[in-house]
């Protein structure tokens, strides 16, 4: 039981980020909302993306997923600045396993420190040009790729609340694969650590858009798939096309649905 608990929470934290592209802005990146399932021993698993502007620069990304009696909320406050996240806190928390133990980073870029905590102990150590958290490296991963598609390994420096880790993703292949969004050709990267393998399928033509996530441990492999994506300023720019087009040629018009639309009205 202790070992599906962890790969639980294992899996609700390594989707990437999803978002997308449109006319230029300061981030490129518009607020937008995405669910993710899978199942796990036949539990299954909803998770809710959000990223969101709160400010002149200011964003957050959010990550809250659910199933049975566990639930897990985790969320990146940070600045973006000439397409460089700067990240300002980091939070985690989970319910179901155990005590819960908060995990906070606040990142204090006058000092040059990391000031982090994880349930009562407290850690402060030194804060390393263009470090990231675990949820902020996502988003400049997104942000590379938009800026440079021919990209084949990143390397991310991560804060969590008592050091830093490094992160690396390597190109492996392309490959089309069908989704709750359609057909998509993907580019696969792959992040190999001690214990695991992790596989993303990222979608270009979503604006490199992670569509499947693959975690491979002691043989056994868990697959998180995208259920559904939003993002408002699409569905906007979708509808403006829509009535160009209906205008140009006579018609009405009525307003668009969400965008797009993931083919299913079932609770999950």
């Amino acid at each position: 039981m202790r070992k599906l608990q962890s790969t639980f929470f294992t899996l609700l934290t390594i989707v990437l980020l999803t978002a997308s592209q449109v006319a230029c802005t300061s981030t490129r990146l518009p607020p937008y909302e995405a669910t993710y399932t899978t199942k796990l021993r036949g539990i299954k698993i909803k998770g809710v993306r959000k990223f969101e502007a709160t400010g002149e620069n200011s964003y957050r990304i959010s990550w809250t997923a659910k199933a049975l009696w566990m639930k897990l909320n985790e969320w990146s406050e940070f600045e973006i600045i000439n397409e460089q996240v700067r990240p300002l806190s980091y939070h985690y928390t989970r319910k179901g396993l155990g005590t819960d133990r908060p995990i906070h980073v606040y990142f204090d870029w006058t000092n040059m420190q990391v000031n982090g905590s994880k349930g009562s102990k407290k850690y402060t150590y030194a804060l390393q040009p263009g470090a990231l958290d675990k949820l902020s490296y996502q988003v400049q991963m997104q942000l590379d790729l938009i800026r440079e598609p021919q990209t084949r390994v990143f390397d991310y420096i991560v804060a969590n609340y008592g050091n830093m880790k490094n992160y690396r993703f390597d190109y492996t292949n392309n490959e089309t694969i069908n989704t709750r969004l359609g057909s998509r050709d993907t580019m696969v990267f792959e992040r190999n650590k001690k214990d695991r393998v992790i596989r993303l399928w990222i979608a270009p033509e979503q604006n490199y858009l992670p569509v499947k996530i693959e975690q491979l441990e002691d043989g056994d492999s868990n697959v998180v798939e995208i259920r559904s994506w939003e993002s408002k300023s699409l569905q906007k720019r979708n509808q403006v096309a829509r009535l160009a087009g209906n205008n140009a040629n006579g018609n009405a018009t009525e307003a668009a649905g969400p965008w797009p639309e993931d083919g299913s009205d079932d609770d999950f």
